[in-house]
């Protein structure tokens, strides 16, 4: 798991607010407009995510948005639904529930 995405997500979490794409990419030095570095983002937030749920914590990359929408890209719905979290076609009703459960746990940490 890459401790510097990690560790970001937690801080972001802590101050219940947001980062976008690519600063949390910035952050981890890796450019987005590369393919391979993009997957290698989403391989690494879905890692980060796989460890958090596996503890009973909700899905952090929750606060990962993009700049455009304030919206998480659609790799975080598709974890979502391939692990069963996502059940229903609303995914703003979705996400808007697993970002307050992320900022109700974290700022408890």
């Amino acid at each position: 798991m890459n401790k510097k995405i990690y560790n970001k997500l937690i801080e972001v979490a802590k101050k219940n607010t947001v980062i976008y794409e690519n600063d949390l990419a910035g952050a981890a030095s890796m450019n987005l407009v590369l393919p391979h570095e993009r997957r290698e983002l989403d391989r690494q937030l879905d890692e980060i995510n796989r460890h958090e749920c596996a503890q009973g914590h909700p899905v952090l990359s929750a606060v990962v948005v993009q700049r455009e929408s304030h919206m998480p890209g659609r790799h975080f719905f598709e974890f979502c639904r391939d692990t069963g979290l996502l059940k229903t076609e609303d995914e703003d009703e979705f996400y808007i529930r697993e970002q307050r459960k992320v900022y109700v746990f974290w700022s408890s940490q």
